[in-house]
Parts: structure tokens; C-alpha cells; sequence
């Protein structure tokens, strides 16, 4: 976090201060009874949680975008900042889980329309064949559109409600903005591809780290420092919002050294990282609202940030007798950065984007991944003892359509029914090309202008001959001669 993101808080901090009897460091609070019996007054805020994701890429081995600010806006288009940076991130580290960016628990209740973020540096950095990224005068720095100002329609308006806790989910796809392709001077394209989403999404794993208090016997809270995925100067101040952490049985807790200990050893005061899946809950503050951010913890790593290894990689082969397998870091083309990895009992194994749990069975060679550990003797002593396993078990060829024109909707039986519906377009070197779309096809509309970039989430319907598309999928396992669609991203310039 940076001295400007501290004074930030600070400032929040005051009203804080003047509010602590209204709202608790969860979010909730406000509309209840005190002591006396008397109601409290209405809260006038709600709390907003911003988290961050990406969908897996290979293209570089980090994308450090700054954040400088992330706003809410209404029908007056005033903004209203939930975030104030710069925070530097690298968006491929987010491939393999979520992070929870910011918190701001005082937020003015109202309608709001988009999610604007803004950012002031885009870097694309490669490595070398360790894996190390390449000096900073080698990066590539694509242009931002809209001046870096990036705003996010989803589909429909969403709400703060006084009192309650929304959480928004900006999926930053890099795989589908930047693209293979590269612009006639030789420099790569971003085209942002940015999914809302509103509530919390169940189904994926998020990462908190941050200093815990109030350590129960099974609970505790944990109060977020800076994001997970964030590549500046850290700092040991604690915001002053903060999420309710559960655990269970099943729970891996680790200490420093990657050893699996027991509740007992997490203390008030401790810097931590929480794995789990996000949810609201009501933390009986004399109201009836799931209003209060709740993780229930997977896996909790005990030390500061890079104190466990985040290493994404290839397994090469399953474990043996011995609870070890075989991880490559890099591509195999070049076995020799291989290292053994440690299953531990409290190891949790997850599919990719899912909260479904494998176990040491899907350690598969040629399956990829990302592993969490701590070696044995830093900085590389073998093995790694690994705390946290996740797996893309998605091995489908990706195909990309890319700048291809629609030429005409195909018409069907039921032109309702999302899965019969497909088009036609023609790219620089396919004719005519069948696209297939189903139910869970998601199509975006990305207007560019000399000040803003907005990205719309819409429906097939608002798909028209001539128009310039993306087209992201696989082939169609029934029809080979076409490819069935995720995404579809319609492009507009305007004025």
C-alpha cells in the first residue's frame, strides 16, 4: 500500500472514529436497538467490497497494471470513490484465484450505474528461461483507451443499501484483451475485456492477507493490509475494515516454515493470507442482515506476503509412496528448473475457477497449474511443502476469431432458444466462418472515445451484420465447422 492509499485510510479513518458505534469492523451495524432501547437513526453508507480475477494467459509472465482509483457512478455521472491508489498489481497472478482489492464500509447509499477504473500504466513483461522477468526498460507499455479511464456497465443498475455489504467482481480477461494479433507499428493491442459481476461468487477461490484480531477458537477477524496480488512496497498498517474468517476440520493451517499447525497458533496481530470462498453472513449486531463479508478458509498461510512460494507450472509426474510429485515451473522445454513438491496432510487441491476439491489423484503429468508451498530450505531447497494446489483440468483448445465482421445471422427453427442460434463472419483469412452460441455465451459491447473506454455486457440480440467482432470458444464437438463462442466482443469508435 502506498503513502497516498495510508493517508487515504487515514482520513477514512476519522469517520471511523465517529461512526464505531454504528458500524462494526465487518460492515454491519446501523437500523439496530442501543443499549437504552431506542433505534438507532438509518444508516445513510453501505459498505462496498471491489475484488479483483483474471482468466488464465500465457502471452507474458506478468501484466502489472497501477490502479489509481476505482468509482462508482450514478445517473448524474458524479463519481463516488471507493479506492484510492496507485496500487501496482500483476493480473496474472489473479489466474488462479481472486483477490479482494479494497473495502470501503462508507459508501453513500444510492443507485449506481457503472464501475469506473482507472488506470495510468498497462506493463506487459516476459521472462527468460528461468523464469526471471526481463529488465524494465524491456517492457512493453500499451496505449490505454480513454485515457486509462475504464468504465464497466453491467447488466442492469445495483444498489448500496444502508447498512449491507456489495460486492462487485471485475474479471479482467488479458487472454481476450490482449490479443495474439499485434497493430501494423508493431505494438500490442489492449482492447479491455472486463466482466461485473454483483454479489459474491461462490464458486471461486479469494485471497485476503492482512492482520487477524479477535482469534476465537474456530474464527477470527482478518483486516486486509493490500491486495495479494500487489507488486509495491508493502505496508504493516491494517485498514480499518474487516471480514469475518471461519475455519473448520478440514482447514490446512501453516506456519512460516510451510508446517501444518493448528488453530492455536494464529494469534491477534498476526500477517496472514486466507484462502477460501467468499460469502455474506449476519454477525448478531442486532439486526437480520447478511450484511458482513464472511471467507471460509480452505488454507491459511501465517507470515507476511512472499513468506509461501506462488509458483505456476506443469506437473511431471504423479506422486509416489513417498507424498512427492515432480512440478515444472517453466514450460518442458527445459526440465531441468524442475523441482519436487510435498503433499502435506491439510494440502487442499482445487479445479480451476470451481469449489470443486480433487484429490492427489488429479496430479496428473501434463496437467498445469499453480502450487503454494514454502521450501525446505529457502530461497530453494527441495521439496516445496505445499499448502494450496490449484489445477485447470480445462484441456480444450482455445480458438480466437479475431477482427472478424459478421455477415449475416443464420436463421433458425426458434430464434429463442440461445443454443440454436449462430452467424457467420469473415476474418482476413477465413470466409463465411460458422459461429455457434448457447446459454452461456456472454457477449460485450466496448465503445472507445478520445476520453473513455465502456465496456457494455449485452444479449445476442444487439448483434447486427457488420458488425466488428472477437470471437473467443473452441470447436463444437458436434458440428466441427464451427466454433462454439464464450465471449463474442463487439467493437465500436466513437467520436
Amino acid at each position: 500500500m502506498t503513502v497516498s492509499s495510508i493517508f487515504y485510510f487515514l482520513r477514512r479513518g476519522l469517520v471511523v472514529t465517529a461512526l464505531a458505534a454504528l458500524v462494526a469492523c465487518g460492515g454491519g451495524g446501523g437500523g439496530s436497538s442501543d443499549n437504552s432501547g431506542a433505534k438507532a437513526a438509518s444508516p445513510t453508507t453501505g459498505q462496498v467490497a471491489i475484488l479483483f480475477t483474471d482468466a488464465p494467459s500465457d502471452q507474458f509472465c506478468q501484466i502489472l497494471a497501477t490502479v489509481e482509483r476505482v468509482d462508482l457512478l450514478g445517473s448524474s455521472g458524479s463519481p463516488t470513490n471507493v479506492f484510492m491508489g496507485p496500487e501496482t498489481i500483476d493480473i496474472l497472478s489473479l489466474r488462479n484465484y481472486t483477490d479482494l482489492f479494497a473495502i470501503d464500509a462508507f459508501v453513500p447509499i444510492g443507485t449506481y450505474e457503472k464501475v469506473r477504473l482507472t488506470l495510468s500504466d498497462l506493463a506487459l513483461v516476459e521472462c527468460d528461461a528461468q523464469g526471471n522477468p526481463e529488465p524494465a526498460a524491456g517492457w512493453e507499455h500499451p496505449r490505454l483507451p480513454g485515457n486509462g479511464k475504464l468504465d464497466l456497465n453491467p447488466r442492469g443498475s445495483f444498489e448500496v443499501i444502508g447498512g449491507e455489504t456489495l460486492v462487485i467482481e471485475l474479471d479482467m480477461d488479458m487472454e481476450k484483451s490482449l490479443h495474439v494479433h499485434q497493430t501494423g507499428n508493431g505494438k500490442w493491442q489492449f482492447r479491455p475485456v472486463i466482466f461485473v459481476t454483483i454479489s459474491p461468487d461462490g464458486s471461486k477461490l479469494v485471497r485476503v492477507f492482512g492482520q487477524a484480531r479477535i482469534v476465537g477458537s474456530m474464527d477470527f477477524e482478518l483486516c486486509p493490509i493490500e491486495p495479494a496480488s500487489s507488486v509495491d512496497n508493502g505496508s504493516s498498517t491494517p485498514g480499518t475494515e474487516c471480514l469475518g474468517v471461519f475455519t473448520d476440520a478440514a482447514t490446512g493451517i501453516f506456519d512460516e516454515s510451510g508446517t501444518r499447525v493448528g488453530m492455536d497458533a494464529v494469534a491477534s496481530g498476526d500477517l496472514l493470507t486466507a484462502i477460501g470462498f467468499l460469502s455474506l453472513y449476519d454477525n448478531a449486531d442486532g439486526d437480520t442482515r447478511m450484511d458482513n463479508l464472511r471467507l471460509d478458509a480452505a488454507v491459511i498461510e501465517l507470515g507476511d506476503l512472499g513468506t509461501f512460494a506462488r509458483i505456476t507450472g506443469e506437473v511431471v509426474s504423479a506422486p509416489g509412496n513417498n507424498d512427492l510429485f515432480v512440478f515444472d515451473p517453466t514450460p518442458l522445454d527445459d526440465a531441468t528448473n524442475a523441482i519436487d513438491v510435498l503433499l502435506q496432510s491439510g494440502t487442499r487441491i482445487f479445479a480451476l475457477g470451481s469449489n470443486a476439491e480433487l484429490t492427489s489423484a488429479a496430479l496428473q503429468p501434463g496437467t498445469t497449474g499453480q502450487v503454494d508451498g514454502v521450501f525446505t530450505t529457502p530461497p530453494a531447497g527441495e521439496p516445496l511443502k505445499s499448502s494450496l494446489i490449484v489445477l485447470d483440468q480445462d484441456t480444450t483448445p482455445a480458438v480466437a476469431l479475431l477482427d472478424a465482421v459478421i455477415q449475416a445471422p443464420i436463421p433458425t427453427d426458434d430464434d429463442a432458444v440461445a443454443e440454436t442460434r449462430r452467424f457467420l463472419v469473415d476474418t482476413d483469412t477465413l470466409n463465411d466462418k460458422c459461429v455457434k452460441v448457447d446459454a452461456g455465451t456472454r457477449y460485450l459491447l466496448i465503445t472507445e472515445t478520445a476520453s473513455t473506454s465502456e465496456t457494455t455486457e449485452i444479449t445476442f440480440a444487439d448483434l447486427a451484420a457488420g458488425d466488428l467482432v472477437d470471437v473467443f470458444g473452441a470447436d463444437d464437438a458436434v458440428d466441427s465447422e464451427c466454433v462454439l463462442a464464450d465471449t463474442v466482443q463487439k467493437y465500436v469508435t466513437a467520436p
